[in-house]
């Protein structure tokens, strides 16, 4: 063979290089989208009788963000709950058609890298104007707490909201099934007392979400408020779940976490902190089942980091934040009003029973007030 021939037997391979290497680079990225898809796992449950899905995307690496795609096209999260790997939350699907959709869920780590996974959902039919209180806020929430103690006698002094439960839910407006949440006097802390329950598939109606709790009076970004309840966890709960909280001060037209809320851990143990646990300001003891503890907090609203703080009692006794001190500072307010919620909201993908019971709701200026109020 001469060398004439040689040059034409390789010249073809040469051709060939670019088209080879391009199949090349294909295959290897199918075979990483492919790994990158197994690294969130995807659940979600449709909601037929309001226009919304609950998510959940789970991965398994430390995620910097999740971001939600209906066919392709990027969706808000309401009521979002993030953590270290995944994130919960409540899209809206107005307007979509009936049929198969395809929700995608892309995880994004500290470094940049991209992970995502897939599930297809269906729609049974049109989906029509959203329903306004899918988990993010109440139909109707009081401005003013509308009791007739409280229209018969004036508030002691420094007292702005008596929520005890001795005119049952009179000064309180219920999100709960009917038989989930009920006032006992026998064993009450004081009086009566409010006892509330989630069980497994307990949605409530007016919201659409896992909850059984009361909405109460409206604050205002600037107030230096003082917020005592006085709570019992009977030894019957015994639930399963990612979050669940049990007091919220939560803001008026805003479809994010509360700025301030009290989180029930599954091991009993009692935090306080915003909504989506960032920041944490506060991680009390493991409470002993069918005891009753005082818990009073302070809370300055605020949206600026170096304004707004938190303070914490327990039981009489000054707690120690996150910080090392009895005071820590960071935002306590997202928008600038924000109302009282007490109860149980959990997490969708929660199982097992949650029982507290919750006496002496009372809202003042001062320490002493709150606790002379009870």
């Amino acid at each position: 063979m001469n060398l004439a021939s040689q040059e034409a037997e390789w010249r073809l391979p040469t051709r060939l290089i670019v088209p080879i290497c391009l199949l090349v680079l294909a295959v290897l990225a199918m075979t990483g989208s492919a790994r990158a898809d197994a690294k969130v796992q995807v659940v979600a449950k449709v909601s037929h009788a309001a226009p919304a899905v609950q998510v959940t995307a789970r991965t398994s690496q430390t995620a910097k963000r999740v971001l939600f795609l209906i066919d392709g096209r990027r969706q808000d999260v309401r009521n979002s709950f993030g953590w270290r790997h995944g994130r919960k939350g409540v899209l809206d699907v107005e307007g979509l058609r009936p049929g198969q959709h395809r929700l995608t869920a892309v995880a994004i780590n500290p470094s940049g890298r991209k992970s995502r996974g897939e599930r297809v959902i269906h729609l049974a039919r049109k989906t029509r104007k959203p329903h306004r209180s899918i988990g993010v806020k109440p139909a109707r929430r009081l401005t003013a707490p509308k009791s007739a103690k409280t229209a018969a006698a004036p508030l002691p002094p420094g007292v702005l909201f008596d929520g005890g439960f001795d005119d049952g839910f009179d000064s309180w407006h219920v999100q709960a099934l009917s038989y989930r949440a009920s006032i006992f006097g026998d064993g009450a802390f004081q009086g009566s007392a409010g006892h509330f329950e989630v069980h497994d598939g307990d949605v409530e109606t007016e919201t659409g979400s896992e909850r059984a709790e009361v909405s109460g009076p409206s604050f205002e970004e600037g107030q230096d408020l003082y917020v005592r309840d006085t709570i019992r966890v009977p030894s019957s709960s015994d639930s399963d779940t990612d979050w669940q909280l049990i007091q919220q001060l939560r803001e008026h037209d805003w479809g994010g976490s509360p700025g301030m809320a009290v989180f029930l851990e599954d091991d009993r143990d009692l935090n306080i902190g915003a909504g989506d646990s960032t920041p944490m300001y506060w991680e009390g003891p493991e409470l002993q089942p069918d005891r009753w503890y005082d818990l009073v907090y302070r809370v300055h609203l605020s949206q600026d980091s170096d304004e707004g703080f938190v303070e914490v009692w327990l039981d009489g006794v000054p707690q120690e934040m996150l910080n090392g001190d009895t005071r820590i500072y960071g935002p306590t307010i997202q928008r600038p009003r924000n109302y009282l919620k007490a109860g149980i909201y959990r997490s969708p993908s929660s199982t097992g029973t949650t029982v507290v019971e919750h006496d002496n709701i009372i809202v003042g200026t001062g320490y002493d007030a709150v606790m002379a109020a009870g």
